[in-house]
């Protein structure tokens, strides 16, 4: 039998991938809010499509970034907690519960 050993990094990115690209319902669930929520249903698909498939993020962790639709920016993040209550965070080696959240990226100025 072989043994393949995976870095805590690793892990957590590989995670983060999966459920990004998947969005399963056992890793975790989506939030969209207001105003990218407002959007119709085909450019909410095409939003979600493209945060599913992109190759470009805010960190090596795979667990922000943003993409460009129609000349608009969306912001995503992915939240990492010990279990669907989410009421307190995971540690990296943990696969936890997971929420990807999704705002229009002028909600996300400060």
């Amino acid at each position: 039998m072989q043994t393949i050993t995976v870095s805590t990094q690793n892990l957590y990115r590989a995670v983060n991938d999966y459920f990004r690209s998947t969005r399963a319902d056992d890793y975790g669930d989506v939030f969209i809010f207001r105003r990218a929520a407002s959007l119709p249903a085909k450019r909410i698909t095409a939003m979600l499509k493209a945060i599913e498939s992109t190759t470009t993020f805010d960190n090596e962790d795979h667990n922000a970034g943003s993409i460009t639709l129609q000349g608009r920016t969306y912001r995503w993040r992915i939240g990492h907690f010990k279990d669907k209550s989410k009421s307190a965070f995971a540690d990296r080696g943990e696969v936890g519960y997971r929420s990807l959240i999704i705002a229009d990226a002028e909600d996300c100025k400060a």
